[in-house]
Order: C-alpha cells, then structure tokens, then sequence
C-alpha cells in the first residue's frame, strides 16, 4: 500500500518510466557490480565470485532485488558513482517522450536512488525540456562513504505493480515480466520498450 505521499508523487507527473534498459541502455545494477569486482584484490574477487553465484541463485528462487544491494557491502561510494559517465541514454526513449508529449516524468525503479540522481544531473542538458524527478527508487545504507550491503527497498518485484496501477509507465521487458501475470495490459512502443496504462 503506497503512503498519501507517494500517491501525490505519482499523481504529479504525467508518465512514470523505469530507468535501466529504459531511460539509458544499460543495466546499470550490472555495471555497479562489475566496477566493484574490478576495485577488489585478486583473493577478493574468488570470495565476491561465489558469493555473486549464491546470491543470484537466490535471486532466481526468491526474486528478491536486495541481494545486488548485499553484495557491494564494503564498496566505497565513489567506485559506484564512476559509472554515471559511461551510462547512455537510450534514444528511443527519449524520442516516445517526445512523441507523447509530456512534460513531467516520475521515475519508479527498483535501482538505487543515488546512481539515478548522478545521472540526471551528469546528462541535464539531455532533459532540459522534460522535468525529471525521481518518485520511488531503493536507497542503499552508506555509512562513512562506503555501502553496508544493506537496503531500504522503496521498489521491489513485489510491490512494482502498486506504483503504475493508474498511470502509465513505460518499461523494459523485466518490468513486462513482472508485472504480465498481475493482469496488466501491454502495448509495445518498439525497440524493447513497452507502455502500461493510459497517457
């Protein structure tokens, strides 16, 4: 159940959008991942390898976001934020937004909420014509510039569907998945982005 808050959140823009696949190309949780593993010793990089292993396995059976989250525990900061610059908008986004004509855009996202920031701001000049603002996205526990591993899930796969039931929100094929068998309605807008409700 979303709070009196987030409801007048969503209700202020005119279109939701995911971010990953979505708004720039990349998965960019992958990304995060990858640049922690490469700032790890070569002994640290067996132990994050199986831990990477065990915990997607129990992604897979559980479907639980926080296990990324987990898995930077004991990354700083700043080796995560070097990824903003090498993140792509994708395009094709960007031209259904101007083919919708929309003005104010939420982002609902099940990534973390910092990296996204970063991104806005780092591409502004990208989206001076559209207001962007993020309205849920997961904030990862930091404490003296390094992530604990722990997360306060805003998004998750579970609860996605309670942020777009009464507005439209274009996604990616992941988000398609999770939210077909809660009986959403798709339309395909091309090139592996996808609209749910009404604009």
């Amino acid at each position: 159940m979303l709070s009196e808050r987030l409801k007048d959140r969503i209700n202020s823009v005119d279109v939701l959008t995911d971010f990953d696949e979505v708004i720039i190309k990349e998965q960019s949780i992958y990304m995060q991942l990858h640049a922690y593993f490469s700032f790890l010793s070569l002994r640290e990089k067996w132990s994050f390898s199986r831990k990477l292993i065990e915990a997607y396995q129990d992604y897979k059976r559980t479907e639980d976001v926080s296990f990324a989250y987990s898995l930077l525990a004991g990354c700083p900061v700043s080796i995560i934020d070097g990824i903003v610059p090498y993140l792509k908008q994708n395009q094709k986004w960007r031209d259904l937004i101007n083919r919708l004509n929309v003005k104010k855009v939420g982002i609902i996202s099940r990534n973390n909420a910092g990296i996204i920031s970063k991104y806005l701001d780092f591409a502004r000049e990208c989206f001076a014509d559209v207001d962007l603002e993020i309205v849920a996205a997961n904030e990862p526990e930091i404490e003296e510039g390094i992530y604990t591993g722990r997360v306060e899930l805003s998004v998750s796969n579970n609860n996605l569907e309670d942020f777009v039931y009464d507005k439209g929100y274009i996604c990616g094929i992941d988000e398609k998945r999770i939210l077909e068998p809660q009986g959403f309605n798709f339309s395909c807008c091309g090139n592996g982005l996808f609209m749910v409700g009404n604009v």
